[in-house]
């Protein structure tokens, strides 16, 4: 399994990048940070393509994460699992036995 994982700071903006990327990387996993985008808006479009269903805890200009997977996910947890989430910084996936923790954690 190919797993990749990439601080986008903001998944809009680096749309062209990261098209050209995934043309070239054959990833089962891609894991985004710092996406920057709500749920609702995040572009889905742009990975598609590439045959990804991405998973997403997003936040408007701040923070974010997704995780974008060629196969399906056996279960999805969002967030810490204490409840309080506002910041929006962690998704974690389970495929089969394999846990995948996407964490966007910034320094300071």
């Amino acid at each position: 399994m190919k797993i990749a994982t990439f601080n986008v700071n903001s998944v809009r903006a680096r749309a062209e990048i990261l098209t050209r990327w995934l043309e070239r990387v054959g990833l089962d996993v891609l894991c985004l940070q710092e996406t920057k985008v709500t749920d609702d808006l995040f572009p889905h479009e742009l990975f598609q393509p590439f045959g990804y269903r991405c998973l997403v805890h997003g936040q408007k200009g701040y923070n974010g994460v997704a995780t974008c997977l060629r196969s399906g996910a056996d279960e999805v947890a969002k967030g810490f699992g204490d409840g309080d989430d506002e910041e929006r910084r962690v998704l974690s996936v389970r495929l089969g036995e394999l846990w995948i923790v996407n964490v966007y954690a910034p320094h300071g």
